[in-house]
């Protein structure tokens, strides 16, 4: 076999049986998070997708070093300053959050698909490829991981950069890499691109988080005008009413506090994402 394309490489991924009746696990803590990643890199290894990076050992050959040179251990800890990201084995249970949040970003830059190479059939030595493909790689190692990050803490997965961010309500996706059509022009794709950073960065604030939903009613407030000619007089009110009435851009007693940030402020904030979207839709409709 000369290349890598008859390997499978991909898996199923789904929520089975326990988890979509509620009988499984809701949440993972951290030495779980912790045992369950060691287990997709482990995995990965045995697939050939870090051979790029870590090398492999040849019965002929010996170690043929990756790009990690001979020493994929101090090659990780240049990289992050982390000690003990290479090679996996139990110690990885006792992780810091950080020290694990760190090896998920680092391992989703090395991740690599071998598209060929050929199997060293003495003494079972195993496949050596020779070229690799990252996307696909990288593609693969986001689906896995974020099936258990999504359920760690507040819940977070692996962006297409490969940075650990704020997971996305169930819904919402696709929303967050739509681009706003052309029209809009950059005072509002920009501020709009750096509300979405914030909003779901991994260690966003309360504050930080109103500050990333004042960005999107500064953009709804500058639509304004032009939507009052598409929309309804009550429809432009209810548009701004959260943003008005939950001490979000104006804080005064009136104003309603009380309630769960954690659960609230998403709602709010990819609902006012699609409000956005969808008020460009109009208004380039009506152009039309």
């Amino acid at each position: 076999m000369d290349d890598f394309d008859n390997f499978e490489t991909e898996t199923v991924s789904r929520r089975y049986w326990a988890q979509r009746h509620g009988e499984g696990a809701h949440r993972v803590d951290l030495r779980t998070a912790c045992s369950l990643f060691r287990s997709v890199i482990e995995a990965f290894v045995a697939e050939d997708l870090l051979q790029e990076w870590a090398g492999y050992d040849c019965v002929d050959d010996g170690f043929v070093a990756g790009r990690a040179g001979h020493d994929p251990e101090a090659f990780a800890f240049r990289k992050t300053r982390v000690h003990g990201l290479w090679p996996p084995d139990h110690t990885w249970e006792k992780w810091s959050e950080s020290h694990l949040l760190t090896a998920i970003e680092f391992f989703h830059d090395v991740v690599a698909k071998p598209t060929a190479g050929r199997f060293h059939d003495y003494m079972g030595c195993g496949y050596h490829a020779s070229a690799f493909d990252r996307r696909p790689g990288q593609t693969r190692y986001r689906s896995e991981v974020n099936q258990f990050l999504e359920d760690y803490a507040d819940g977070y997965e692996v962006d297409v950069a490969g940075a650990v961010v704020r997971a996305v309500p169930t819904g919402f996706e696709e929303l967050v890499d739509e681009q706003l059509p052309a029209s809009a022009g950059a005072e509002h794709r920009t501020p709009l691109d750096h509300a979405i950073a914030t909003f779901r960065a991994r260690r966003s604030s309360r504050e930080d988080q109103l500050d990333a939903l004042r960005h999107l009613a500064a953009i709804l407030e500058s639509l304004r005008p032009r939507l009052r000619a598409v929309l309804t007089r009550k429809d432009e009110a209810d548009l701004f009413e959260v943003l008005n009435r939950f001490n979000i851009r104006h804080a005064d007693s009136s104003q309603q506090s009380d309630y769960d940030p954690s659960i609230f402020l998403p709602w709010v904030f990819y609902s006012h994402l699609a409000a956005i979207h969808a008020s460009y839709r109009l208004l380039e409709r009506q152009d039309a």
